[in-house]
């Protein structure tokens, strides 16, 4: 198992991260092109990600080229979308689109380079295990990777957690000072 077997959405929100409760930053992931395996992205690079249209966008990507020519998606998710194919700069395999328009739900794909999940593998860096030796000192051919998980992202919607969070966090913080003031009063 070289890259992800496994792509996984959580009710839409979060960043791409192997544990959804860690306390940690996420790990970082490197996108490749399936067909070639060419490094057409990162998770340093990611700025939101769709579950509708299991797509990754990135601010920047590298190894690939975008069409020239402009089209219009006429149903799914981004219809009334225009947008430019994203192609792998080594085998030209269709990696994703370059939206120019966009409706306002996916308003964050405008500015980045949408890669299409389908059309990638990866795999998260620092997660290689310690090679194997067999018995006569050869190092194992046979090392493999866990599979990675992908949790989808949407920008507004992880604002809006943002500012209910430290909304949450002000109110522990005055809770916090009043039990204080009431232990005190108590003593």
């Amino acid at each position: 198992l070289c890259g992800w077997e496994l792509v996984e959405f959580h009710d839409g929100v979060g960043v791409a991260m192997a544990d959804v409760g860690a306390a940690t930053a996420p790990p970082a992931f490197v996108y490749q092109c399936q067909q070639c395996l060419s490094i057409v992205g990162d998770s340093f690079s990611q700025v939101a990600a769709n579950q509708e249209l299991m797509i990754i966008c990135v601010s920047r990507a590298s190894n690939i080229t975008i069409d020239k020519k402009r089209k219009h998606s006429n149903d799914g998710y981004d219809k009334d979308c225009s947008y430019r194919a994203v192609n792998c700069e080594k085998c030209k395999a269709v990696v994703g689109k370059k939206y120019i328009t966009t409706t306002p739900a996916l308003d964050a794909m405008r500015h980045g380079v949408a890669l299409s999940i389908a059309a990638l593998k990866g795999y998260t860096l620092g997660t290689a295990p310690e090679p194997q030796s067999e018995d006569d000192g050869a190092p194992r051919n046979d090392v493999s990777m866990p599979p990675m998980m992908l949790v989808g992202f949407d920008a507004q919607r992880a604002l809006d957690v943002r500012t209910t969070l430290m909304k949450i966090q002000t109110m522990i913080l005055a809770l916090n000072e009043r039990v204080e003031s009431l232990e005190k009063a108590l003593q």
